[in-house]
């Protein structure tokens, strides 16, 4: 399902991870310790939140940004001003 999504949007898939092959307790554990973020379980799929996040070289989040309506050239010097190490 991930990779036809993927698909239909054209994602590199050399630069995106989605998480799979994880239990859902252990997804919302890693989404609520490290995005604050809490996760639904839904009749069909899960409810989540929508922001896009960039990730520093330690693993920390560096930027948070809005997913519902990104401001993509914003986004870019947000992202390209992070210090890469």
């Amino acid at each position: 399902m991930l990779k036809d999504f993927a698909k239909k949007y054209s994602v590199d898939l050399q630069a995106s991870h989605y998480l799979t092959g994880y239990s859902f307790q252990q997804i919302q554990e890693l989404a609520k310790n490290n995005f604050g973020q809490e996760l639904t379980k839904m009749k069909k799929g899960v409810k989540h939140g929508r922001s896009f996040y960039d990730i520093d070289a330690s693993g920390k989040i560096a930027k948070e940004f809005d997913g519902i309506k990104p401001e993509y050239d914003h986004m870019v010097q947000e992202i390209q001003s992070i210090p890469s190490s």
